[in-house]
C-alpha cells in the first residue's frame, strides 16, 4: 500500500505541473530555470546529504559494481536488438534504442526508493548514477554519431561528463564521508534544499507534457514501452540472481531499469535532427505507464 500511495503522490505533482502549464501559471523560461537548479544544484545536494554520516561499507562491494555494469551492457543490447527488428532506418533505430537503455532514475527512482527503504537508498542510487552518467552518455553519443556516419568527439564528451553535477555530487558525498567532515549548521538547510528535488522535478517533467499522439507510431510505442517497462526490469531482475547482492540492491536495479524513458532522449533525437515526434511519444507514454508497470513488476518479483 505504501508504494501505491508514492506512486500516487508522484503522479499528483506530475499533474500540478501539467495544470499550472495550462492555466500559464508557469512559462517555459520559468520551468528551464528551475530544471537547472533541481538538476545543477537539489538532486546533487540529496545525493551528497544521503552519504553524509553514513557507513559505506557495506555498499561499496566488487560485486554490485560487476552486475551493474554487466546490465548496462545487456540493455544496451537488449535496446539495440529491438529498435534493429523495428526500424530499418539508423536513426530511428538510435531512437528506440536510447528509449529503452535510458531511464528517468532520478526524477520517478528517487521517491520509490526512499519509500520502500529510507535515505540509505539514495546511497546505492547515487554511486548508480554515477556510473550511468558515464556509460549511457558515451554510447548514446557514439550511436547517433555511428547513424549518421560521423565521428564521436569522445575527449569532449568526457569533459563534460566529468563536470556532470550529478557526477560531483556522488564525489563530494564520498569525499565528506571518507573524511568524516562535519558540516555543522549547513545541515539543515541543504536537507531542506535536497527536499525540493522530487516535487520540483516531478512538477517539470509535468509541465513539459504534451498530450498529443500520432497512430502511425502506436505499435512502436507499444513495443518499446513492454521493452522499457517490463521486459528490462525483469530482465535485471534475472541476472541479479547471478550475483552476491542483497534484496535492496537488487530492488534497485529493478527500479533503475524499469523507469520510463529520459526526457534527454528527446533532447538527443532533436539535436540530430531524428523523428522528435517519435521520440516524445516514449517519453510521454511510459511516463504514464510507469506507474502501472512498476507497481506490477515490484509485487511480481516480492
Amino acid at each position: 500500500m505504501e508504494l501505491l500511495f508514492t506512486i500516487l503522490n508522484l503522479l499528483t505533482f506530475v499533474a500540478i505541473g501539467y495544470i499550472l502549464r495550462k492555466i500559464n501559471l508557469f512559462s517555459h523560461a520559468s520551468a528551464g530555470e528551475l530544471n537547472s537548479y533541481v538538476f545543477k544544484v537539489a538532486f546533487p545536494i540529496n545525493i551528497i546529504m544521503s552519504f553524509y554520516g553514513r557507513d559505506l561499507s557495506d555498499v561499496l562491494k566488487a560485486d554490485l559494481f560487476l552486475y551493474i555494469g554487466l546490465m548496462f551492457i545487456i540493455s544496451f543490447a537488449f535496446a539495440y536488438f529491438v529498435a534493429c527488428l523495428l526500424h530499418p532506418d539508423r536513426l530511428t533505430r538510435a531512437v528506440s534504442t536510447v528509449a529503452i537503455y535510458r531511464g528517468n532514475f532520478i526524477i520517478m527512482g528517487f521517491p520509490i526508493l526512499t519509500a520502500l527503504f529510507g535515505e540509505i537508498a539514495l546511497v546505492y542510487a547515487g554511486i548508480v548514477i554515477a556510473l550511468s552518467q558515464i556509460f549511457y552518455n558515451l554510447t548514446t553519443a557514439w550511436l547517433y554519431e555511428r547513424a549518421i556516419g560521423g565521428k564521436s568527439d569522445f575527449k569532449n564528451l568526457l569533459l563534460k561528463i566529468i563536470k556532470n553535477p550529478m557526477l560531483i555530487g556522488v564525489l563530494i558525498g564520498i569525499i565528506i564521508n571518507a573524511l568524516k567532515i562535519n558540516i555543522y549548521f549547513l545541515e539543515e538547510p541543504f536537507r531542506a534544499l535536497a527536499a525540493t528535488a522530487t516535487p520540483f522535478g516531478l512538477m517539470i517533467l509535468g509541465h513539459g507534457l504534451d498530450f498529443t499522439f500520432n497512430r502511425e507510431y502506436l505499435k512502436d510505442t507499444l513495443i518499446i514501452s513492454l521493452s522499457k517497462l517490463i521486459c528490462l526490469p525483469l530482465i535485471a531482475y534475472f541476472v541479479a540472481g547471478f550475483f552476491s547482492i542483497t534484496e535492496i540492491e537488487k530492488t534497485i536495479s529493478v527500479i533503475l531499469f524499469g523507469c520510463p524513458t529520459a526526457i534527454i532522449s528527446f533532447t538527443f533525437a532533436k539535436n540530430y535532427r531524428a523523428n522528435t515526434d517519435l521520440a516524445q511519444n516514449y517519453v510521454l507514454y511510459t511516463t504514464l505507464l510507469f506507474s502501472f508497470t512498476i507497481y506490477l513488476v515490484l509485487n511480481l518479483i516480492s
